[in-house]
């Protein structure tokens, strides 16, 4: 039987999306859904069933703003997590979350955040056109992800190279790495959401104009060649999965009427 989650926990995200799209809307930003969330747009005219999250995307210019003023601009009852702002956070993306509600991933019980039910919103970075500078750049995520992360993923290397660089150090270091091509003329767009490193790796007119199309019963912005797009990450992106992989990502607790401190205790 194919796996499904409460539409209660569709009905909070969509309001959340909701929120992200009015101040996205104050400050002039564009945004796209993407993967995942593109897909439920495309082929489900909503968020995939068994999805427990929606998946945005925003230029990098767009996102260090929005990751600046969103925090200000929020309704009450949402929050914004950002590695910048929360030591122990351990991703490059940032959540718009709400702390009321419960979503505890397995491998990220142990971590100091807030486990709520979120939107995840990541950073699209200009990219290099040939491999070999595609195989830098996502190396330069990789070794900012071990940083982040060491908490959940202890790596020696890390640790010893923490003893030496101060972390802040070493995270500038490799964000300037990743960012480097931001602003020069290439037609690649690097985004760190995709199952493995070279489909991150993608022409960057896909993107475009945001097109709003049908979701639940509003309507949001995916890449202007969305076809496209989808083809790109996922090939026949209108033929479901068999119903024993339609699955989320592995959960612990997932809960809209409670907080996540519950669970914690």
């Amino acid at each position: 039987m194919a796996y499904t989650i409460d539409p209660a926990v569709h009905e909070r995200l969509l309001t959340m999306l909701d929120a992200v799209g009015s101040i996205c809307g104050q400050l002039d930003i564009p945004y796209y859904l993407c993967y995942g969330s593109a897909l439920g747009a495309i082929r489900e005219q909503g968020i995939i069933p068994w999805d427990e999250d929606i998946d945005l995307v925003m230029w990098r210019k767009d996102y260090e703003r929005f990751v600046k003023q969103a925090p200000s601009l929020l309704p009450q009852g949402l929050v914004l997590q950002d590695y910048r702002l929360s030591p122990h956070y351990p991703f490059q993306f940032c959540k718009v979350t709400d702390p009321a509600t419960t979503l505890i991933y397995k491998q990220f019980r142990r971590v100091d955040m807030v486990h709520g039910i979120s939107i995840d919103i990541c950073p699209l970075d200009m990219a290099p056109d040939d491999e070999k500078g595609q195989r830098k750049q996502h190396g330069a995520f990789l070794k900012l992800n071990r940083i982040l992360a060491n908490e959940v993923s202890p790596s020696w290397k890390v640790k010893l190279l923490l003893t030496v660089v101060p972390k802040a150090r070493a995270v500038r270091h490799y964000e300037k790495k990743l960012q480097r091509w931001n602003g020069k003329a290439t037609g690649t767009v690097y985004c760190n959401i995709g199952d493995n490193w070279k489909e991150r790796f993608m022409p960057a007119s896909f993107y475009g104009t945001p097109r709003f199309i049908p979701f639940a019963d509003r309507t949001a912005p995916v890449p202007e060649k969305a076809e496209e797009y989808l083809t790109w990450c996922f090939g026949d992106y209108m033929t479901p999965p068999p119903e024993q992989d339609r699955e989320g990502q592995p959960h612990l607790a997932i809960d809209v009427n409670k907080s996540y401190l519950e669970y914690l205790k």
